[in-house]
Parts: C-alpha cells; sequence; structure tokens
C-alpha cells in the first residue's frame, strides 16, 4: 500500500545510517546509537501501520456507508413504485384504465361535503351503453373489453381533466362535475355523448358507431348525500332507457315516485294474485270499416290496498320484473 511504501522509505536511509555509524564509531556508543536508530524505524514503521489502518478503516467504513445508502434508495424507489402499482390497483379499472367505483365514491363523498361549505352544486352524469351485450356476444369479451376501452377514452377526453371519469360496471359509465357551471357542463356532455355521432370504433375490422344513454342528477337539489345522489341519476339512467336508446334525462322526483310505486307493485304482485286481486277486463277491437266488433283484447288489472287502481300497462311490467 501507499503507507507501506512511505514506511519502507524511511526505514531503508535509518538501516543504513546504523550500519555506517557502527563501521565509523565502534564500541559501546556506536551500539547504543545504532539500537537508538533502529527503535526509531521500528516506531515510525508501527506509526505507519496504525495511520493505514485507520485511512483503510476510513475507507471501509465510506464505501459501506456509500453502499447502504444506495441499496437503501434502490429499496425505496421499488417501495415507492410497489405503492404506485397498489393504488393503480385499488382505484383504477384493469379493462379500460379508468377510475372504478370505489375511487368514485369516495371522490363523491368529498366532493360533496366540499359543496356543502362553499355553497356549490355537483353533477354526477351516469352513461350505459345501448346494446352491449349484442358487441359482446359478437366480438367476444375481448372485443367487447376493447370497444369499452376506446369508448371511455373518448368520455375521458369529452368530459375534460377537471371531471372525473369512471367504469363502474360492466357497460356503465360514470362522468362527477364539480367545477363551473355543472349543470351546464352535465347537459352539454350529455349532449356530445348521446344527441351526437360519436367517433366510430373499429373491432376486428367491423366498424361501430356507439350509442349511449344517460341519467344526470345534481346536488343538493336531487340529493342529500352521496348514495342518493347515486341512485338519483341511476333512476333518471333507467327512465332514458326505458324510453329507447339514445336518450338522456335528468331526475324527476316524480320519476322515483314512479319507481316506488312499481317496485312496491312488483313485490306484491304474488300477494295479488293469490287473493284473486288480479281481474280481467276485455276491451273490444271494432273494425272501423264495418263497426263491428272483431276481437277482444284482454286486460289484467288489479287494486292494490294502498295504491289504488293498478293499470294494465303497471301488472305487465311488474309481471316481467319478476
Amino acid at each position: 500500500s501507499f503507507t507501506s511504501q512511505i514506511a519502507f522509505s524511511f526505514s531503508i536511509p535509518i538501516l543504513i545510517a546504523c550500519a555506517m555509524n557502527f563501521m565509523r564509531h565502534g564500541g559501546i556508543y556506536a551500539v547504543t546509537l545504532t539500537f537508538d536508530l533502529i527503535l526509531l524505524a521500528i516506531y515510525l514503521l508501527y506509526v505507519m501501520f496504525k495511520a493505514e489502518q485507520k485511512f483503510v478503516g476510513g475507507e471501509i467504513a465510506k464505501l459501506t456507508s456509500e453502499f447502504a445508502t444506495r441499496k437503501l434508495i434502490v429499496a425505496n424507489e421499488d417501495i415507492r413504485q410497489t405503492n404506485i402499482r397498489l393504488e393503480v390497483l385499488a382505484n383504477c379499472d384493469s379493462v379500460t384504465g379508468l377510475y372504478n367505483r370505489t375511487y368514485l365514491n369516495g371522490n363523491i363523498t368529498g366532493a360533496l361535503a366540499a359543496a356543502n361549505v362553499a355553497g356549490r352544486k355537483v353533477a354526477l352524469v351516469l352513461f350505459d351503453v345501448d346494446r352491449f351485450k349484442r358487441i359482446n356476444d359478437t366480438f367476444s369479451h375481448r372485443g367487447g373489453d376493447q370497444f369499452l376501452t376506446i369508448l371511455g377514452q373518448q368520455l375521458k377526453a369529452a368530459a375534460g381533466k377537471q371531471a372525473i371519469t369512471a367504469r363502474i360496471s360492466g357497460d356503465e359509465f360514470a362522468v362527477l362535475i364539480t367545477a363551473g357551471d355543472v349543470r351546464q357542463e352535465s347537459i352539454q356532455l350529455a349532449k356530445a355523448m348521446v344527441d351526437e355521432d360519436l367517433s366510430p370504433i373499429m373491432i376486428n375490422g367491423t366498424v361501430i358507431v356507439p350509442g349511449l344513454s344517460a341519467g344526470l342528477a345534481f346536488f343538493p337539489d336531487d340529493a342529500k348525500d352521496a348514495d342518493e345522489l347515486v341512485t338519483s341519476a341511476s333512476i333518471a339512467l333507467a327512465e332514458a332507457k326505458h324510453i329507447g336508446r339514445k336518450q338522456w334525462l335528468e331526475f324527476d322526483p316524480k320519476l322515483k315516485q314512479m319507481i316506488d310505486r312499481q317496485r312496491q307493485i312488483e313485490h306484491d304482485l304474488k300477494d295479488a294474485i293469490l287473493n284473486e286481486h288480479i281481474t280481467t277486463w276485455f276491451k273490444p277491437q271494432i273494425d272501423l270499416k264495418s263497426a263491428a266488433v272483431g276481437s277482444f283484447e284482454a286486460l289484467a288489472r288489479s287494486f292494490h290496498p294502498k295504491l289504488g287502481a293498478i293499470s294494465p300497462r303497471e301488472v305487465g311490467y311488474a309481471s316481467q320484473g319478476t
């Protein structure tokens, strides 16, 4: 080592001086002086050896510290990347890459709390793909997933960066709008995605023009909390789907009353049949040319102890839902 080389360089001249001194003077004095010089050389060697040990030890400690620091930096980066992956898995949809229902629900709760303090409105728009089952059946689940991914990106681009776009079920998407004129923004989004023709999507060489239906609900007009806001938007979406394809509706309290009534009818339909509350009415079909009765249409009517008279249309819907 460098220290050993220095020690060796110092010791050689000392040993030479010892030899020359002995040759010149001889006797006890020369021996004593020579012995002192040898001790001095040994002492210098010892001092330099200890210095080298300290230097080498310091270098080892420094290298060990640097190695440990690098390992710690790498470990921290691995932990950070793992946390990012876990966060993506927890908050994002694995098919489309959009946010999932869990992330959306958490943000709805936070947005409503902030809006309640600031006196602002919040809009929730739910979208459902028209006839998605046909797309899935035709192009398989892989083709259906590809379709949903492309459609999701179209919706995200239309909603803008300030909105939260999520896929919340198989073919259902949601957009949470908290900034600006939320009513106007949500209506414009619904028109853009429902009324206007969307960009065609190519799946396995086949061009598909997507069709959507939408339901809109607003806080605090249509809901007092997050669950009620989702329910109100779902009710509006269900009624839009019932009207027909490519429709959008804002929530109306009357819609909830209608749905609650229909659910009550469906729930009590079995009892109505067992208690003979359903009666058959015959509606004549008249030939306009001859004014003669050509046939009769059988209609099922019912009387509910709480809801009163139930129309054939409501009975028909209730029988389909059970």
